[in-house]
């Protein structure tokens, strides 16, 4: 199912609200505690994975580009390989992102659907938004808000 942001502004921080997803992804989304989830640098890349036993959710932090993507792709090959049957992208933190995140994001949503799982994304900013409209790649993509899921 793919879903796209209506709603979303250039000057919105957040997009309106999107889809529901899957009873299970409810308590992995809403029990990320703020020791899980490790906040470094502004610009500087991280991601925290958070495993549940019904999905995976990689929480993206600062600037996805060339030189940071390696970075998401073995974090992807580690949940992959764990066989989680939902992976969920969390984009609220990622303050940045180019063709080669965008590259990654789109090739993780095939290598996951071609497994037979599902790959969610949470929204970031307008600006990672925008990237996706102009590229016409938004509606290739699940998009879930935490709090539609309470």
């Amino acid at each position: 199912m793919s879903t796209s942001l209506e709603g979303m502004t250039e000057d919105a921080a957040t997009p309106s609200p999107v889809i529901m997803a899957q009873p299970g992804v409810v308590n992995a989304l809403t029990s990320l505690a703020p020791e899980e989830a490790s906040v470094p640098g502004p610009d500087v890349f991280d991601v925290a994975v958070i495993r549940r036993a019904e999905c995976s959710v990689l929480a993206l932090h600062g600037e996805l580009d060339i030189a940071s993507v390696a970075s998401l792709e073995l974090a992807l090959a580690k949940v992959e390989a764990d066989g989680s049957p939902v992976v969920i992208l969390d984009l609220r933190r990622l303050s940045f992102m180019d063709c080669t995140g965008l590259r990654s994001l789109i090739s993780a949503r095939q290598r996951i659907s071609g497994a037979g799982g599902s790959l969610l994304v949470v929204p970031g900013a307008a600006n990672i938004h925008r990237l996706l409209e102009l590229t016409g790649t938004h509606p290739f993509f699940e998009y879930v808000r935490p709090e539609q899921l309470n």
